[in-house]
């Protein structure tokens, strides 16, 4: 299992985002691409329906579950997100050529939802935190993961648009990983030749959540313990009983 470095910690802080090499071997790369072109992504024409097809990992194939909470990754997130990390949700985006995710987030408090980014006595917490498994080499230059690098750490607002020329590249090849804070303002614009693969998984601390609870009892079965316990809803810990106690999220007003 990685260490967190005080390099990664300080990197992750002035930057927003980590890059871990070669976390996969290649054959784990055919292998999970192998179960993205049982749905042949790329023959579907219209970019969201095929957002819409691999928007969640787990009905494509429980092979993805094993990237949850892989070795490599779990001390960051344990470290930048939260001891008792939640798996939020996990999708994968495969984006043609000239095809791209505009440039989106910013620092937020945690009043306004799960984008936040803070440091306090020197813990780093994150509120909503990617993990993104590139398929496909992103060489320079070509459009994969881009960002406004420290973005993250933000007080003044600009419009996005006018922030596109300015987002740098972040290269990567097959089987390399992005951790990065959803404070950081990020985005794509893939000018590749042939399309670009990445599996995304988006964590919370344990007592929030950005997305509704989609789990069941029965998608949690093929799941190991450590897994299962990454999914469960938005809960607190409650140290003096030793037990976690669930979070009762309030109901939208019918009215609304």
């Amino acid at each position: 299992m990685n260490t967190v470095t005080e390099r990664d910690r300080y990197f992750f802080d002035t930057r927003g985002f980590l890059v871990l090499r070669s976390v996969l071997s290649a054959d784990d790369v055919a292998m999970f691409n192998g179960l993205l072109d049982e749905l042949a992504p790329e023959e579907v024409a219209d970019a969201d329906e095929r957002d819409r097809r691999l928007s969640w990992l787990f009905d494509v194939h429980d092979a993805f579950a094993s990237l949850m909470d892989h070795e490599a990754i779990l001390p960051y997130l344990r470290v930048f997100v939260d001891e008792r990390v939640r798996l939020d949700g996990a999708y994968a985006l495969v984006k043609l050529p000239g095809e791209g995710v505009e440039l989106h987030a910013r620092p937020q408090s945690p009043r306004d939802g799960t984008g936040w980014y803070h440091v306090h006595h020197g813990e780093i917490t994150s509120g909503l935190t990617g993990v993104e498994w590139a398929l496909t080499d992103a060489p320079p230059g070509s459009g994969g993961f881009r960002c406004i690098p420290g973005s993250h750490k933000a007080n003044f607002e600009v419009p996005f648009e006018s922030l596109e020329e300015d987002a740098e590249d972040v290269s990567v090849s097959a089987g390399d990983v992005v951790i990065f804070t959803e404070a950081l303002t990020h985005g794509s614009r893939w000018l590749g030749a042939s399309s670009r693969r990445v599996l995304i998984f988006k964590y919370c601390p344990g007592s929030v959540t950005w997305l509704s609870d989609v789990w069941t009892d029965a998608a949690r079965e093929v799941l190991t313990p450590r897994q299962r316990a990454m999914t469960l809803p938005p809960f607190v810990f409650d140290a003096g009983a030793g037990e976690q106690r669930r979070v009762v999220l309030p109901q939208p007003d019918a009215r609304e």
